[in-house]
């Protein structure tokens, strides 16, 4: 039975978003059309729930259709415009500086998923620099690798926020709260194409940022108990 995507993680995308690796994957989808991806755990930091056909769909588990409290971001649009998240800011943070933030953590989430299509290592950690730094962005491409070099990675069509909001944060740091959704395929990256059936998945997550130069990349991820 398919295991849950990652971190990303993290989420941490996360976790610490935090994919970890359980086996090398192959270039195709079995017979029995699991994913070859089953890397993304609770173990490694972020926790993504799958959500099957059967799943209620009830509070965070309603995907479709958008409701107003949800966002759809697709990764390869994620710069086209920009979304007002409702309640994104707590403890006496300034809504401009919490915009700011999610504005980029949307960002950093929509490059994870983006860089698990790259053609190469070297593509990838391009990708991913943009998202992530620190010991974190290292740890997401040493547990890449093993199923980029084979050309499989990861294609998500679209990734619903239900949830995203600044708990603290200074001119340099930041720590947030995320739930969100997404809906994931195996991806043959030598043909560019999905390959499998999808499946729907849940994150919850805690993540750290820092501001580098003008940007605020992902730093860590912590699990969230659903």
């Amino acid at each position: 039975m398919r295991k849950m995507y990652l971190l990303i993680g993290s989420v941490a995308l996360g976790v610490g978003l935090v994919i970890g690796i359980v086996g090398y994957a192959l270039a195709t989808t079995p017979t029995d059309g699991n994913s070859r991806l089953t890397f993304w755990n609770k173990e490694n930091g972020l926790y993504t729930s799958e959500l099957g056909e059967g799943a209620p769909r009830t509070g965070l588990d309603v995907l479709y259709p958008h409701s107003p409290e949800e966002e759809a971001l697709d990764p390869t649009e994620a710069g086209s415009e920009e979304v007002t998240i409702p309640s994104t800011a707590s403890n006496n943070v300034s809504e401009d500086l919490a915009q700011e933030i999610l504005a980029d953590y949307k960002l950093n989430v929509a490059a994870l998923f983006e860089a698990w299509k790259s053609s190469d290592m070297v593509a990838f950690r391009k990708q991913l620099e943009e998202a992530y730094t620190g010991e974190l962005f290292e740890k997401h491409a040493r547990q890449a690798e093993p199923f980029i070099v084979q050309g499989v990675g990861m294609e998500v069509s679209s990734i619903l926020f239900d949830e995203v909001k600044v708990d603290t944060a200074t001119m340099t740091s930041a720590t947030l709260t995320a739930t969100y959704n997404y809906v994931a395929h195996d991806y043959d990256i030598g043909n560019q194409m999905a390959i499998g059936e999808s499946t729907k998945h849940q994150v919850k997550v805690r993540v750290n940022m820092v501001k580098k130069d003008t940007r605020w990349l992902i730093t860590g991820e912590t699990v969230l108990e659903s």
